[in-house]
């Protein structure tokens, strides 16, 4: 592989880490690393990582579910909110009215946040670190719990936004193979890892997590001089 390469395959590889043991955050790692490291602007950083974190959630989240980390009751207003935003309300009353284990105030304010936090995914980055927050600090959601749901939640948001980043030609397509081969192999280690953890040690690592991806925004600074790249029309 040439070096550029190289570059795509360790920042999905941290990427894969970052996503696989806390559940979210890839785009946060990922994007940066795509701008600073390997020279996209920030457009197509966005886009990019779009198309890598996608296939690493579709692993992580396999895994937390085999794992017992995730709750299909406890994710679906996430993901409703993801994916259908203000008009999947409607469809979703009736599901709530079947579902006797969900209140409504905390189905709506599940509903609120995945939507609020969707826009953010469908850039690529953000979305899921609030997201995780949200649940954990404010929803009462265990750490494994969160996460699992996390990874679940940008499928539908991931799957929407991709197909329009592909259109207008934003995607580094080169930086796709290295960046999600090294990606999954560690998003799957991370999973594993994981999802046998200690609950209250996950949650004290992703808090050190948080600390260092906002040390990285607030200490370092974009490029100057990143290069430019034309649209692709392929």
């Amino acid at each position: 592989m040439s070096k550029k390469s190289w570059r795509y395959a360790l920042a999905g590889a941290l990427a894969g880490l970052a996503n696989g043991f806390f559940g979210g955050g890839g785009g946060s790692v990922l994007v940066p690393l795509l701008t600073r490291m390997c020279g996209l602007d920030q457009r197509r950083a966005f886009a990019t990582s779009v198309a890598v974190i996608l296939p690493l959630c579709v692993l992580s989240a396999g895994i937390y579910l085999f794992r017992g980390g995730l709750d299909w009751a406890a994710a679906l207003p996430y993901l409703a909110g993801g994916l259908f935003g203000a008009e999947a309300g409607l469809r979703s009353a009736a599901a709530l009215r079947r579902r006797e284990v969900l209140f409504m105030t905390e189905w709506l304010t599940a509903f609120l946040a995945g939507a609020v936090t969707g826009v953010l995914s469908g850039f690529g980055v953000g979305g899921g670190t609030l997201l995780l927050v949200y649940m954990t600090a404010f929803a009462g959601l265990d750490q494994r719990l969160a996460q699992g749901i996390n990874l679940l939640y940008f499928l539908p948001a991931g799957l929407m936004a991709l197909p329009s980043h592909w259109k207008n030609g934003f995607m580094e397509k080169a930086a796709l193979l290295p960046a999600i081969g090294a990606g999954l192999a560690c998003a799957a280690a991370a999973a594993w890892a994981a999802t046998g953890l200690e609950v209250e040690l996950l949650r004290k690592c992703f808090g050190g997590f948080l600390m260092v991806i906002g040390a990285m925004e607030l200490f370092s600074f974009p490029r100057r001089n990143s290069t430019k790249h034309p649209p692709n029309t392929g």
